[in-house]
């Protein structure tokens, strides 16, 4: 049996994404940056959850209206993996919705356009999403850790009102596309084979620094192995990350 979309769709906004992410993350936080619509809503009604970052994001999971029905409480599962994040202002482009990136509300195509292109992209989170130092890559980042310290690989509290300042985002430079490959090929000899290409490893494996998520004590950590070791890089795992003083 398929599933009926339903055509309407809510957008609410985290002002600050950093604050709207540990909400996220976090059940218990005290952090409410949310902006949102005063409108009809119903429970069970999807809502897309938008990030201010730079460049604006939204999330692919879709949160849903409570059974109280108020459009500011909405409900959201995410992965053990964490949520992606696409840029909202190229979505809006290509599906050519205008007013998802300036309506509170979604009504008809409009809503079952973005939400069906949004569970399209829900199990689409790639480690090359997370490099460079932009907002939204750092949203990722701080997704895709589930608070979890890379570290030491504890976790962070972010119950408190100080949450923002307890954890750290760690982020790298874009890694360039690998040299190509020469387009000249010297004859070897009488069998004129091509030499054979050298094997590349995967980004993940040659990476050396790689986006984190880092708790107090390991940024200190990091920070003073800087001053005083020359230098702390994020390298690869079996954790995916760890920190490690060079």
């Amino acid at each position: 049996m398929t599933q009926t979309i339903t055509e309407r769709l809510h957008i609410i906004e985290g002002s600050d994404w950093k604050d709207a992410v540990i909400a996220l993350l976090e059940p218990k936080s005290p952090y409410r940056p949310w902006r949102y619509g005063f409108g009809e809503a119903y429970a069970g009604d999807p809502v897309a959850v938008v990030l201010n970052t730079d460049p604006v994001s939204i999330l692919t999971e879709i949160a849903h209206i409570a059974d109280d029905g108020d459009p500011g409480c909405a409900v959201v599962d995410l992965p053990c993996w964490g949520a992606g994040l696409l840029d909202l202002t190229t979505l809006a482009m290509v599906l050519d919705l205008r007013c998802a990136v300036t309506a509170w509300r979604l009504d008809g195509d409009a809503a079952v356009k973005l939400n069906l292109a949004l569970t399209e992209c829900r199990l689409r989170s790639e480690p090359d999403s997370r490099f460079g130092h932009t907002s939204v890559a750092a949203a990722r980042t701080l997704l895709h850790s589930g608070a979890a310290c890379d570290g030491c690989d504890s976790d962070i509290d972010l119950s408190g009102p100080g949450a923002r300042d307890e954890v750290y985002v760690h982020t790298v430079d874009r890694y360039r596309r690998p040299d190509p490959t020469s387009p000249i090929v010297a004859r070897t000899g009488p069998s004129h084979h091509p030499p054979s290409i050298p094997y590349k490893p995967s980004l993940r494996f040659s990476a050396i620094d790689w986006p984190a998520v880092l708790c107090r004590r390991c940024h200190d950590r990091m920070v003073d192995g800087c001053v005083h070791q020359g230098g702390v890089r994020v390298g690869p795992n079996h954790r995916y990350r760890r920190v490690v003083a060079e």
